[in-house]
């Protein structure tokens, strides 16, 4: 039998369940269970402190296919909240959002990289790397193809490596000492 912290997750990864969202967010909990497998206050009381600071505790009890896009993506995070992971593996966590909720979701993401976590963005929104990513790797094909400090005046160069218009050599690659 394998020890409560061995079975205790580090990567997070954004997926759906059709669970209620207190149900989806204390998911993160179950690698925590004891022995006989049931949730303690602890956990309860960890999911609900993540569901508050994402701002989703007052639709707790309402099932996650019933949410909006956004409000699905705040679920998702707040399961790695819950979870105390240290890396977040996120895919596109801002696709089919407005504007409103893209905001509350990047803001979010910013203060959990802030805090010290790992944070993976898989996006093709330059403007979300820039303003999130302190490195850029483009893969193409399976293979990695470049790698950049994405910003503002070199999203151009960012996006060419993603087109195939560029290679990687033709860049300056990112100072790994910092």
């Amino acid at each position: 039998s394998l020890s409560a912290a061995a079975r205790k997750p580090r990567l997070a990864v954004n997926s759906q369940y059709r669970l209620s969202i207190s149900s989806t967010a204390g998911t993160g909990s179950i690698a925590n269970l004891g022995l006989l497998g049931f949730e303690t206050q602890a956990d309860l009381e960890r999911a609900a402190g993540a569901m508050t600071r994402v701002g989703v505790d007052h639709l707790a009890e309402r099932p996650v296919t019933r949410l909006s896009g956004g409000e699905r993506q705040l679920v998702v995070l707040a399961r790695a909240l819950a979870q105390d992971a240290r890396i977040l593996l996120l895919d596109e966590p801002t696709a089919a959002l407005g504007v409103r909720e893209s905001r509350k979701v990047l803001d979010l993401i910013r203060q959990l990289r802030d805090e010290g976590n790992a944070v993976i963005l898989i996006t093709h929104n330059m403007d979300h790397v820039c303003e999130l990513a302190d490195r850029a790797m483009v893969l193409r094909q399976g293979r990695k193809v470049g790698e950049i400090v994405p910003t503002k005046s070199n999203q151009q160069e960012l996006v060419s490596m993603i087109v195939g218009a560029a290679t990687a050599d033709q860049f300056v690659q990112p100072d790994r000492a910092g």
